[in-house]
């Protein structure tokens, strides 16, 4: 099983692409212009920290995790990894964001390793996460993970966020059950 963020790559490759433009428009680069050497410098730097750390794609079998990045390869042992979370990255209605975090290292220079922390990580080969991009992906994930007895846990942040919009849902939904029976009650009367 493997996989690849789709949505982030192809921002990246977007990005990547508008930095190109922008390299061959720009004069030449030459010592007599820092400006450029600058800019050039900036554009690389965005490219190797903020594209590249995308690109990986992790494959789950039963008895390991296996993390590529470009040529390089790192195998995990699920025992060994110390964060294996569900939880979400982003704010979205339909889930965006929702994945499961992989981390060697439970604490790392003293805070918690959360999903933020992992997503946002440029530690290539020591955090690593899923995304889930559709709602069979996701069930067939856990359904996986389950089957082969690996103990995912659900972090504190992204459950207490589901409990609260529970928790709203249900007072909209009272509101306006409430409300169909005052229209209903001021029917009847008239």
């Amino acid at each position: 099983m493997k996989n690849i963020d789709i949505k982030t790559l192809f921002l990246d490759i977007f990005l990547c692409i508008c930095f190109v433009i922008l390299i061959i428009i720009t004069p030449p680069i030459s010592v007599k212009n820092p400006c450029t050497i600058l800019s050039f410098a900036t554009i690389l730097c965005i490219m190797l920290f903020c594209i590249l750390p995308h690109l990986k794609v992790v494959k789950l079998t039963q008895d390991k995790c296996i993390v590529h990045w470009l040529w390089m390869k790192k195998e995990y042992e699920w025992n060994e990894l110390g964060v294996i979370k569900y939880g979400s990255v982003g704010e979205g209605q339909n889930g965006d964001g929702e994945g499961i975090f992989f981390s060697r290292d439970a604490v790392k220079n003293g805070k918690k390793m959360t999903p933020m922390r992992i997503y946002n990580s440029l530690d290539i080969f020591n955090t690593f996460y899923i995304l889930f991009l559709t709602k069979t992906q996701k069930k067939q994930i856990m359904q996986q993970l389950s089957d082969w007895k690996i103990k995912i846990a659900f972090d504190d942040e992204f459950m207490q966020k589901r409990e609260y919009k529970r928790v709203l849902e249900e007072k909209i939904q009272m509101r306006e059950e409430r409300k169909r029976l005052y229209e209903d009650r001021k029917k009847r009367k008239r």
